[in-house]
């Protein structure tokens, strides 16, 4: 067992050889109370790990199992700057991990990889018993995915317990987040609250959760992305509000409104082509900042329609500040 140590104020530069430079593999015992900060792991081998954690990878007896946990592997990586390397951070069979205020950059695979390659942590439900913990970490330049989170055994993370906030994603080559369980069902992973490398998010409102467009690195798979940031300090959230929900467009919301509804948009800018009001009859649009920070901005000479109103209906637009990029 490895308990209770940590690897800190290190640096790791131009390996040419070994499997990577802090490997904790225990593979049939536990880690617990481990913790890696403030590292410096730049140029290694491209066939290096930056950090690598596998923990017990052993096959408890199936036919017996009714509510297994696992053992416990409790790691903490905090505040790594990582480059120019393979993979960045993988972690393998851990219940337990806590992955923040890392800087990663130009990584040649995924950013970030957790992965479940046995069923250690598989509850008989096919729930897998981790808690994670992503924050307020720079991914950046990763030739696949910035976070990945996989299995190659049917089942799916308990999404309840895994948090992905306060992250920076930019010029990831496949997608920000892939989430790619061989069976998650209807679970949705909660990955709110994120900058994904644009003012628009992972898409634009022409293209779904998990196409790569030009302005963004996508989110990908049963994900949970809106709201996000909208800068890279993460200060200004993009939120369109209406009633608990949030949209990605203003004419998302819109389009799912009823009469009476209030939609309450926040400081920042939204991009849009129009905003087409015929639809819905006393309609409250809002910007909860007034007009000094909230401002919608249209890529159209024909901004904003209304029509088809009702007698005595009333459409408010309050608070905004509007403009066109076409100049008219």
């Amino acid at each position: 067992n490895i308990t209770l140590g940590s690897i800190t104020n290190n640096t790791f530069s131009n390996m040419t050889s070994g499997g990577g430079a802090i490997l904790l593999q225990t593979f049939f015992n536990n880690i617990s109370g481990i913790t890696i900060s403030k590292n410096t792991l730049s140029h290694l081998n491209v066939t290096n790990y930056g950090i690598n954690i596998t923990g017990n990878n052993t096959i408890p007896n199936l036919n017996a199992l009714t509510n297994y946990t696992g053992d416990t592997f409790s790691i903490t990586i905090d505040s790594n700057f990582i480059n120019a390397t393979k993979y960045g951070i993988t972690i393998y069979n851990v219940t337990s991990v806590t992955i923040t205020n890392n800087n990663i950059t130009n990584i040649s695979k995924n950013g970030i990889e957790i992965v479940t390659l046995r069923t250690v942590q598989r509850l008989a439900t096919n729930l897998y018993n981790h808690t994670i913990t992503i924050q307020n970490n720079n991914i950046s330049g990763a030739g696949a995915s910035g976070i990945s989170m996989c299995s190659s055994l049917p089942g799916y993370y308990n999404t309840t317990t895994t948090t992905i906030d306060e992250n920076i994603f930019s010029a990831n080559n496949v997608l920000g987040i892939t989430y790619a369980c061989t069976d998650k069902g209807t679970t949705m992973l909660n990955a709110t609250n994120n900058y994904w490398g644009d003012i628009s998010g992972p898409g634009n409102e022409t293209a779904s959760v998990g196409v790569i467009t030009s302005s963004g690195t996508s989110a990908n798979g049963n994900i949970t992305y809106i709201p996000w940031y909208q800068d890279g300090g993460t200060s200004i959230l993009h939120s369109i509000l209406l009633s608990s929900t949030y949209y990605n467009t203003i004419q998302n919301a819109i389009d799912n409104a009823s009469a009476g509804d209030t939609i309450t948009v926040g400081a920042g800018i939204y991009q849009n082509r129009w905003v087409n009001l015929t639809k819905t009859n006393n309609l409250i649009l809002n910007a909860s900042q007034r007009a000094s920070v909230t401002t919608i901005v249209f890529n159209t000479t024909n901004i904003i329609e209304i029509g088809n109103l009702t007698g005595g209906a009333n459409v408010i637009i309050d608070g905004f500040s509007i403009n066109s990029t076409c100049g008219n």
